[in-house]
């Protein structure tokens, strides 16, 4: 790709890998919806160059962009100034130019969950207790806004208990998950993780619980059906989340938050 030829004005999701992201259609529906011109593409960096491509790309028609993984603390240590809610994920998923110039980094990640949870699904999290699984850069990005709706508690469970620590105090190993009782359960873990064996030992009853996988699609399937066989009360997929954090993303750019309960995305999906 030929950076220097980029003069138009256009907004980008960047990863790595970035082929199966459906943030362009999910920006292109809510530029419709808004009656906004827009231009949107995903760009694939090599992880070894994101501190150097970033900058360039802003210089050369680069509005805003999305970052998904690999790159989110990476954008969070890059950036000039970091609004509040990304300072306390230490994660940033959106970026853009202030006025003066200055690269900006916030996280919708979090408020995209909240969304989904309250609006789509007319669901609270006050006094509920959450079990997250897996202690990696999304947890990170989503437990400043679950702990801002007052639940009861949030438990981490995680292979490494070093990582989690460092996140919360109330952190159990996967292989315990059965003894802490939930009313919701979040997947943060990859799908190929979920394809092998898990260390559990013993079996799950989440008769009363909500699982939530942050994954959708094909990717969630894995999850899906491990939940399925422990008679799962409810399951949802990313999807919601998904469209709800590129909601907050396109308010910081445009200005317009579009009306998502108003859109059909399944065909996206």
């Amino acid at each position: 790709m030929c950076f220097d030829m980029m003069t138009v004005p256009y907004y980008a999701v960047v990863g790595a890998p970035i082929a199966h992201s459906l943030s362009p259609q999910i920006h292109r529906a809510f530029a419709r919806h808004c009656d906004l011109p827009l231009i949107y593409k995903k760009i694939y960096i090599h992880p070894a160059d994101f501190n150097k491509t970033i900058p360039q790309l802003f210089s050369n028609g680069l509005k805003g962009a999305n970052i998904t993984a690999p790159f989110k603390q990476l954008a969070y240590e890059l950036v000039d100034i970091r609004t509040a809610r990304a300072e306390l994920a230490q994660s940033v998923n959106t970026l853009y130019v202030n006025h003066v110039g200055k690269l900006c980094g916030d996280t919708t990640d979090g408020a995209g969950l909240i969304i989904d949870i309250k609006t789509q699904h007319q669901a609270t999290l006050y006094d509920k207790t959450i079990m997250i699984l897996g202690a990696g850069g999304a947890t990170r990005s989503l437990l400043p806004a679950l702990l801002a709706e007052n639940p009861c508690k949030i438990f981490l469970a995680d292979r490494h208990g070093e990582k989690a620590t460092s996140l919360a105090a109330q952190v159990i190993s996967l292989n315990e998950i059965a003894d802490y009782p939930c009313d919701i359960l979040i997947n943060t873990i990859p799908t190929t993780t979920w394809v092998k064996q898990y260390p559990f030992s013993s079996p799950l009853n989440l008769h009363d619980t909500w699982c939530y996988d942050l994954c959708y699609g094909p990717a969630a399937l894995a999850f899906k059906r491990f939940v399925q066989d422990h008679n799962a009360k409810k399951i949802t997929d990313g999807k919601g989340m998904l469209i709800a954090q590129a909601a907050e993303s396109f308010f910081i750019w445009h200005g317009v938050k579009p009306n998502i309960s108003h859109n059909n995305f399944d065909p996206i999906f």
